[in-house]
């Protein structure tokens, strides 16, 4: 121990970071849980509407469905179809992104997804907030901005130091790390 008391400074500066890594760990968890609930809810919705549950007026823009029975147009049930399982990826990319960010483990590949995943949420939110129906816009356009901000907490979210060094290296809170004239 020190006489001047920089052990302990050093100490708490330790455990100041790790406060600091659980905290915003805490926040990317819970910002990717919401996220996938609202991916999951939206699996449901397209699964509904491929199946042919009469919801055509209140998605796609309320303009493309049968007037008789209600049920979206063969085209949009194919798209909703096709929908599902993009929306499953882009939620597991999410949620895998969140768990190395609180794993703190390198996850490039997995920015990548959550970064689609924010831009097409976004895409989403646009389109509800212009939607002919009001259930549309509202609902939809609500859940679609907060997968949108959730999305977009996890995907700039840093899992380790490896995820902004391109030389890969990490270092350890306390400890230093590896020096650049080592390469």
């Amino acid at each position: 121990v020190r006489a001047d008391g920089g052990e302990w400074r050093r100490d708490l500066s330790d455990l100041t970071a790790v406060f600091r890594m659980n905290v915003s760990a805490f926040v990317v968890m819970a910002a990717a849980r919401a996220a996938v609930v609202v991916f999951g809810l939206m699996v449901v919705l397209q699964i509904a509407i491929a199946s042919g549950v009469p919801l055509g007026r209140v998605t796609y823009g309320g303009r493309s469905y049968d007037e008789k029975t209600g049920k979206a147009t063969w085209g949009l049930r194919v798209a909703a179809t096709v929908s599902v399982p993009l929306l499953i990826l882009l939620a597991l990319g999410v949620a895998g992104k969140a768990v190395a960010v609180r794993d703190r483990i390198p996850s490039r590949p997995l920015s990548a997804v959550a970064w689609a995943a924010t831009g097409f949420m976004a895409l989403s939110t646009l389109a509800n907030a212009f939607a002919a129906t009001a259930l549309e816009r509202y609902c939809g356009g609500s859940l679609a901005l907060l997968a949108t901000l959730s999305c977009g907490i996890v995907a700039t979210s840093r899992a380790s130091r490896e995820d902004d060094d391109p030389n890969g290296d990490v270092t350890t809170p306390g400890k230093p790390g590896p020096s650049r004239s080592q390469y």
